[in-house]
Order: structure tokens, then C-alpha cells, then sequence
């Protein structure tokens, strides 16, 4: 089974669903630390610790789905920033084996 751990920043709007969608599909994660000295724009970050990346794409995928106000980024190791928007859960399994970290962001409590 292909599997990654990735540190995701969530902005507040975005964390409680997130959450749900990561336990719903039995995702591990644990509350994350920020980085000395650096300034986060998140109020919550969270380590997913290796977990399959195909689970881990789908619940991306299934997540953005749900409402329109909904965003991911994924910071790729080569220093990139990927917008996912209408990719398929293939084309996200492909991004997350390059990815170091992603942004889940929820605009608006509600749409």
C-alpha cells in the first residue's frame, strides 16, 4: 500500500469538517505543531501520519465536492503550489506522492 505522512493547514471555517471527513474514512491524524518563528495564516495544523494516499485523495476529492466555497492547495516538494480543483482522485493520488504539505480552505461558513 502506497502511504504518506503530510502536514495540513486548515483554515478555521474548514476544521471541523475536515476533521469528520478524515475520521469517516479512518484517515490518523494528530494535532500539529507550528514551525518556530515562522507566521502561520492557519488556525489549525494537523500531521497525517501514514496513511494511504489513495484514502487520502479520495477524501480530497470527495471533500471539494461537497460545497463550492471549498479550496485545496498542495505545496509540492519542488516548491510548487497546486490549486485542486476538478481533478480526479488519480490525478490527486499523483500530486500527493510529490507533496509536502496542503491548505484545506473553507471561504464562508456557509454557502
Amino acid at each position: 500500500m502506497d502511504t504518506t505522512s503530510i502536514r495540513v493547514n486548515l483554515s478555521r471555517h474548514a476544521r471541523n469538517e475536515f476533521f469528520v471527513a478524515l475520521k469517516e474514512n479512518q484517515i490518523e491524524f494528530v494535532l500539529g505543531k507550528g514551525v518556530l518563528g515562522s507566521i502561520q495564516n492557519s488556525l489549525e495544523t494537523i500531521d497525517i501520519i501514514n496513511a494511504s494516499i489513495a484514502a487520502i485523495a479520495c477524501v480530497l476529492v470527495a471533500w471539494l465536492r461537497g460545497r463550492t466555497s471549498r479550496s485545496v492547495m498542495i505545496q509540492t516538494k519542488n516548491h510548487e503550489v497546486i490549486h485542486v480543483k476538478g481533478e480526479s482522485v488519480d490525478e490527486v493520488v499523483k500530486l500527493l506522492r510529490e507533496a509536502v504539505s496542503l491548505n484545506i480552505i473553507l471561504t464562508t461558513k456557509n454557502d
